[in-house]
């Protein structure tokens, strides 16, 4: 087919080719890649393609909605904090009676 001339004998040799890498490989030629970002919604301008990689530059963020949000999700969660409390008194409890008790003591001759 390379050194064949242009014509309806190469025309002919080429749709067989094609023909042949269309029933070798019937899912190459519907394969579109896709590409999914999640992001949040204080940021703009992001699409995701798969062609170049410096998006970044072109983003834009909102902060004032991005602090408004961030205070919104990330609430301290104090009971942890508690309950650790919690439980380091009750387990120095023991070893602050021992003490006492021991102090209280009459000396031994």
């Amino acid at each position: 087919m390379k050194s064949m001339a242009n014509g309806p004998a190469r025309q002919e040799v080429i749709e067989r080719m094609v023909e042949i890498a269309r029933h070798d490989a019937p899912w190459v030629w519907s394969f579109f890649p896709k590409d999914y970002a999640l992001q949040h919604a204080w940021v703009y301008n992001r699409k995701p393609h798969s062609i170049a990689n410096n998006g970044l530059k072109y983003q834009r963020i909102d902060p004032v909605l991005r602090e408004k949000m961030q205070r919104q999700w990330n609430r301290p969660v104090l009971w942890p904090v508690a309950l650790l409390a919690l439980v380091l008194a009750i387990s120095i409890l023991p070893a602050i009676a021992a003490y006492r008790r021991r102090e209280r003591q009459a000396a031994k001759a």
